[in-house]
């Protein structure tokens, strides 16, 4: 074979070094050339066994090369396909933080929002505090001195009620001179309770019926009083030393206290009439 033939197969072997597998064939067709002209020459001799064998080694280590350049190019393939799956799994990461922030961000205006809100909350209350605080330091100048109120309260003496009844005994009887006496009366304790905060009712039960009441109960005669006393609450109060500040009141303005009575009843006020009655 001329060296034309082989200078063209040399150029195309120049060519394929870009494709690893077609130049090791170029390769190989060329050394099968070179043994086939014996010494590189035109000389036409056959191949002696020694070109054979030198043949067969290229050809073994040419294979060698492309099972070598095969497996690389397997770990190649296989690193692509790892780095290929990595990043699909970063993609999906990324696109699940992303999803992440957009909820973070509408929460973080939400609570931006309530923020904003609080704020103006706490602002009107401590203006409402700054008010407040004001005020009790206006109550406070103001009962700085402030005394129990029943006992800045002056409570009229028999004589004074007496004369405020202003009784004529030419004009009034005993009876209609003693119901006179306890209306009073009543209306001063009843002053007395209001000024210590008591909640209490008057209770006349049947008195119109003459029913209610021991016989001959000054009650009838429109001389006694039951009043039922409560707590806050307005639990009644059915112990009778709960009236026992009201009863010793009623008793210096010579009226009669149940609680005095042989038998305690508490919540009876009476003005006695001189007859042995209570």
């Amino acid at each position: 074979m001329n060296k034309w033939i082989k200078g063209t197969l040399k150029l195309g072997g120049a060519v394929t070094r870009l494709i690893p597998h077609l130049g090791i064939v170029w390769n190989i067709l060329l050394a099968i050339i070179d043994l086939l002209d014996g010494d590189g020459g035109d000389s036409g001799k056959p191949p002696n066994k020694k070109m054979l064998e030198q043949l067969l080694k290229r050809i073994k280590e040419l294979k060698q090369t492309i099972s070598l350049k095969e497996s690389k190019i397997a770990s190649l393939e296989q690193d692509l396909k790892t780095a290929v799956q990595e990043n699909q799994n970063k993609l999906e990461l990324y696109k699940e933080l992303a999803e992440r922030h957009e909820i973070i961000k509408k929460e973080m205006k939400t609570i931006d929002g309530q923020l904003k809100h609080a704020l103006a909350t706490n602002k009107l209350l401590v203006e409402e505090n700054k008010t407040l605080a004001a005020t009790v330091r206006k109550l406070s100048a103001k009962v700085k001195n402030f005394e129990d109120p029943h006992k800045m309260i002056v409570y009229p003496t028999v004589e004074q009620i007496n004369d405020i009844i202003k009784i004529n005994p030419t004009q009034v009887s005993r009876l209609s001179e003693k119901r006179m006496i306890h209306c009073v009366r009543l209306m001063v304790l009843q002053m007395k309770m209001v000024a210590i905060g008591m909640k209490y009712n008057l209770d006349d039960g049947n008195v119109r019926e003459w029913v209610g009441h021991r016989e001959n109960s000054l009650h009838y005669s429109g001389l006694a009083q039951d009043i039922n006393l409560y707590k806050d609450d307005w639990t009644y109060l059915t112990d009778t030393m709960d009236h026992q500040d009201l009863g010793l009141f009623w008793e210096q303005m010579e009226g009669a206290w149940g609680g005095d009575f042989a038998i305690p009843d508490g919540n009876h006020y009476s003005t006695p009439i001189g007859d042995g009655r209570e």
